[in-house]
């Protein structure tokens, strides 16, 4: 065979075969039934740059507690240390 098919996904090709139907995955691109991975060619699509997030976490001192909280997901991942309340105990502690 000399088909090619183009396959523009960022996981390389795969071929699965699901009721007697052949596809390309990711995807689930069908394709012809005797189709093998030399008939497709992975074009990875350009990378665009990602724009940084502009929305700003809240973070929160609790001075009588002496306890601090953030909205990031950071916090929870750190156990309550994340950048944003590092940050402000640097500026508390700078008072």
């Amino acid at each position: 065979m000399n088909w090619r098919y183009d396959h523009r996904e960022f996981l390389p090709p795969n071929l699965v075969q699901f009721n007697g139907k052949t596809y390309i995955v990711p995807g689930w691109r069908r394709v012809a039934k005797d189709t093998r991975l030399s008939n497709i060619r992975h074009v990875k699509p350009q990378i665009s740059e990602v724009p940084v997030p502009t929305s700003k976490y809240k973070t929160i001192y609790y001075p009588e507690s002496g306890k601090y909280h953030c909205s990031c997901m950071g916090y929870w991942r750190s156990k309550g240390n994340c950048k944003h309340v590092k940050a402000l105990k640097l500026e508390n502690n700078g008072k």
